[in-house]
């Protein structure tokens, strides 16, 4: 999910305003064109394009459906310089049954975990007509960043998020984030020697590499590091009373991510 280099033919106006760059989400690819990172984190409704756009004919929406949302909508990665800000346009499709979100920070995305630890904000009812949230982000000057809009609303109603001006410096193709919520846990002891690895699915991943062996440091691979696109793998292992270590990596065509121990 790529969204921010584009070049001045694409659909999608990815316009400087002031130093900034707007995602005005006009374009059908945007999302993954320019680097944005979508977290869908109870299996609900995710973040789409829709009308009633602030400006132009698009905007980004999720419908909350009366389900406690968790969903996340990322910036690419932002290099943030002295001075800037991040800001976009919000509503709820209706005067009452309000939406609700959240704006979270993280220097470091790796899962959702990080990002929940330094929170920027916390609006409990959205307007039903457009309104411009704002932050200062000169704490994290010289710092690359990512930014989250994390949907938090359970009203059978439609956030809507459009006119998202960011910094001017930007990473616009990122490697995926490492994958999340491993099983078997890292030091798990008396396994079968046919083993179910599971993870999470990584966003804007396309495919997982994973590593056996009897040494961290230095995994000698049993499994020759197969690659594959879904998020489980069986594995044999050669003999019991023997320690073994696995890691995956997710991959994309712009690299790998860090990988995780097991």
């Amino acid at each position: 999910m790529k969204k921010i280099l584009l070049l001045l033919f694409c659909s999608s106006i990815l316009s400087i305003c002031r130093g900034q760059y707007l995602e005005d989400f006009e374009s059908p690819n945007c999302l993954e064109d320019n680097g944005w990172i979508i977290m869908n984190r109870n299996g609900g409704n995710t973040w789409k394009l829709a009308d009633k756009a602030h400006s132009g004919n698009q905007a980004i929406a999720i419908d909350s459906q009366g389900t406690q949302n968790e969903e996340y909508l990322v910036t690419p990665c932002i290099k943030v310089k002295e001075g800037d800000t991040f800001s976009f346009w919000a509503r709820s499709n209706y005067s009452f049954n309000k939406e609700s979100f959240e704006v979270y920070i993280s220097t470091y995305l790796v899962s959702v975990s990080f990002l929940n630890e330094n929170r920027l904000d916390k609006v409990e009812e959205v307007p039903s007509n457009y309104t411009q949230y704002t932050y200062d982000l000169s704490a994290y000057a010289g710092d690359n960043i990512y930014i989250a809009i994390k949907s938090t609303a359970k009203n059978h109603s439609l956030l809507y998020i459009d006119d998202v001006k960011l910094p001017s410096k930007y990473h616009d193709k990122d490697s995926p984030m490492a994958p999340d919520e491993i099983h078997p846990k890292f030091n798990a002891v008396d396994q079968e020697k046919n083993i179910l690895l599971e993870w999470e699915p990584s966003p804007s991943a396309k495919s997982y590499i994973v590593s056996v062996g009897t040494t961290l440091d230095n995994i000698k691979n049993v499994i020759s590091s197969k690659e594959v696109k879904q998020t489980s793998l069986e594995i044999s292992l050669p003999k019991y009373n023997q320690q073994y270590y696995c890691t995956v990596a997710a991959k994309n065509r712009y690299g790998k991510s860090e990988v995780c121990p097991i």
